[in-house]
């Protein structure tokens, strides 16, 4: 109804030895997340795919390797990179799984990624960055504590949500 507020949870990089904890807690909860996959991780752990699934979520694509140095080359490399990670997902959950959703590794907002945008529609993906995190990927993070990282994440949430948007 109006004034109804959404948060998207969301997770990258995956799956990984995280998954399942993350899965099982998504599914005490009763909430659905999306998970930003890497091709190269999915064919490691096909099977936490199909958990993803099963548990209600979504697996969205997050490149191939995930290796900028190479994908950001140009948008033709990122579009190839992206095209095979479609792949891999549809190899593993069905050639009828929804495959238009992505995510720019580190996010569409860099320079070289911005150029990028309108190539990545035009081939028919639509793409979502964040704005709120909890700094879980920032350069020293596995020396912080979890209630650390929570703080910063509620911080971040109700920064945006004055905004009337999350996406985590």
């Amino acid at each position: 109804g109006d004034g109804e507020k959404f948060v998207y949870l969301t997770f990258d990089d995956g799956p990984s030895k995280n998954t399942d904890g993350i899965l099982e807690i998504l599914a005490q909860k009763g909430v659905p997340a999306t998970f930003f996959v890497i091709g190269d991780n999915a064919q490691r752990y096909p099977d936490k795919l199909r958990a993803i699934v099963a548990q209600g979520s979504l697996v969205a694509n997050h490149s191939q390797t995930h290796k900028t140095d190479v994908i950001y080359q140009s948008e033709q490399a990122f579009l190839d990179d992206l095209n095979q990670g479609r792949q891999t997902i549809l190899s593993i959950l069905g050639p009828d799984y929804p495959d238009d959703l992505i995510r720019f590794p580190y996010g569409s907002t860099n320079r070289r990624c911005r150029e990028y945008r309108d190539g990545v529609k035009a081939a028919g993906y639509r793409f979502f960055d964040w704005n709120a995190l909890n700094g879980d990927a920032e350069s020293g993070a596995s020396k912080r504590s979890a209630q650390d990282l929570y703080d910063e994440l509620v911080k971040t949430v109700n920064v945006q949500a004055e905004k009337g948007r999350d996406i985590i």
